[in-house]
């Protein structure tokens, strides 16, 4: 983007890419058809500041 620093949706574009990988999902998160790509959206909303 032309800058020399990262700002929060840089972040949050990243995210799933880097993260993802992590997560380990439960028996029913997996059974229930979602991927640790999922969640991290819905992660990043959880802890977004104000």
């Amino acid at each position: 983007e032309g800058r020399d620093h990262a700002i929060p949706d840089d972040v949050a574009e990243l995210a799933a890419d880097a993260l993802a990988h992590r997560l380990v999902l439960t028996w029913r998160a997996a059974a229930d058809g979602r991927a640790a790509r999922d969640l991290v959206p819905m992660l990043l909303d959880a802890v977004r500041p104000l």
